[in-house]
């Protein structure tokens, strides 16, 4: 019932957001990280938050939802901190985890749908994005007359630099989400971006009563929208800074380079590095197939850069992306970098490591955080495991399995010169597969 209720409210802000010129949705990466309980090195204490969360109580509203949530506001802006830093180190947005949450309470929004919607419009608040550079505006936001201005492709709403009540020269991308900010005081229809959403679409996200005006509403499908991928990619958002919140993912300063994030589980990470749907049009985030989302290309450059650079920066390589998210995670960081046959090797060499599954015949025997390798002559005639050569395209395979995600795909993976890492749903069936060839690799806790 929640999830209808979210997806209703998401959908009906997006649809009022398209219909009416203000948000320009598209695709963009969704991330995450982690699986256990969550660590701060005390002296990166200032970095991830400050007093002005600690000073918040929690909200009334559900995790998931759409109003400010019952969740630990100082939780809550570590795990936004945690989230920018390790996917987005460039942002605007960056440290402001304690700003954005104290935004959201101060307009009972959640700051987690905030996040979502600046991930999609510019990146998360990329200092190159046009609209960032001129307006601080990382919402697609489009001013109304009389409001501050900046003109670009449309009239957007401009944000422009300030000084805070503490005497701090603050950006414009910082006054978007700061309600204390002078020229959000009074400003008519709402100045920061917490308290827009409140004047627009406060009565919908209190009352959930979306359902009548999406049923009588065609302008998504005109406008060429994907609103199921748009509300995917916000609840898979959502999804990964909740488990940071609550300590469901384990962040590590160490690993983060001083930072406030690192790797983490095996699952979080592949969702993170991976597009949440597969390729179907062109965007502007995702031009094509073999497209990565911006949190892969960084993290094959630090993780996997040999492979990197052989793939031109777009791991469009099944190997390349499962060992990308077994260094990055932290899991495994001596995963063979590339090479289904090679990595085969591998997990069957590391008994202590690797748990062997073979011959595997059914999904179903697949647990959350498995890779699963197919390679043509994973075994001889005598059924003895011998990975022989993998060949092109499906004669040679590697996948991680996520599990059940929205949209029902529940694997991650990318494929030689045709795709970038993306989710999909997991299959045993290869026409190069010599018998029961196929051999799942689960890490051994």
């Amino acid at each position: 019932m929640i999830r209808r209720i979210l997806t209703l409210t998401l959908a009906l802000v997006f649809i009022i957001l398209s219909g009416r010129g203000v948000f320009a949705i598209s695709p963009a990466d969704i991330q995450s990280v982690d699986n256990d309980t969550e660590y701060y090195d005390s002296a990166q204490a200032t970095a991830c938050a400050d007093s002005q969360a600690t000073s918040l109580e929690l909200g009334a509203g559900s995790p998931d939802g759409a109003a400010f949530p019952d969740l630990n506001p100082t939780s809550m802006a570590d795990a936004i901190n945690s989230y920018i830093l390790k996917n987005y180190p460039n942002s605007e947005f960056k440290g402001l985890g304690a700003t954005i949450v104290a935004d959201g309470n101060h307009s009972n929004i959640s700051p987690f749908i905030i996040i979502a919607i600046a991930q999609n419009e510019s990146a998360m608040a990329d200092p190159t994005v046009v609209n960032i550079i001129n307006a601080g505006n990382a919402f697609g936001r489009t001013a109304a007359p009389g409001q501050p201005t900046w003109v670009g492709a449309k009239p957007w709403y401009k944000w422009t630099p300030y000084t805070s009540s503490t005497g701090v020269s603050e950006t414009g991308v910082e006054a978007s989400v700061d309600y204390t900010a002078p020229q959000n005081q009074g400003a008519v229809g709402g100045g920061d971006e917490a308290a827009y959403i409140r004047a627009e679409y406060g009565q919908q996200i209190d009352t959930n009563d979306a359902l009548n005006f999406l049923e009588g509403y065609d302008a998504p499908v005109g406008n060429g929208a994907n609103v199921a991928a748009y509300i995917a990619e916000v609840e898979a958002t959502m999804s990964a800074l909740i488990d940071l919140t609550t300590g469901t993912s384990s962040v590590s300063s160490d690993q983060a380079s001083g930072g406030c994030a690192s790797g983490g589980s095996i699952v979080q990470t592949a969702l993170a590095l991976a597009w949440p749907t597969e390729f179907t049009t062109p965007t502007a985030n995702r031009a094509t197939a073999i497209t990565p989302t911006s949190a892969y290309a960084a993290a094959l450059q630090q993780f996997n850069p040999s492979e990197y650079t052989a793939t031109g920066g777009d791991g469009d390589d099944c190997g390349v992306f499962v060992a990308t998210v077994m260094r990055d995670s932290g899991a495994d960081p001596n995963y063979p970098v590339v090479s289904t046959v090679t990595q085969a090797e591998y997990v069957i060499a590391h008994p202590t490591l690797y748990k062997i599954i073979y011959p595997a015949t059914s999904t179903a025997q697949l647990e959350p955080g498995d890779i699963l390798i197919i390679n043509d002559g994973t075994t001889d005639i005598n059924g003895v495991i011998n990975v022989g050569a993998a060949g092109g395209g499906a004669g040679g395979h590697t996948y991680i399995y996520v599990g059940p995600q929205a949209g029902g795909y529940n694997e991650a993976s990318a494929s030689l010169g045709d795709r970038s890492a993306n989710l999909g749903v997991s299959e045993f069936s290869d026409p190069n597969a010599l018998g029961d060839s196929f051999l799942i690799a689960r890490l051994i806790q």
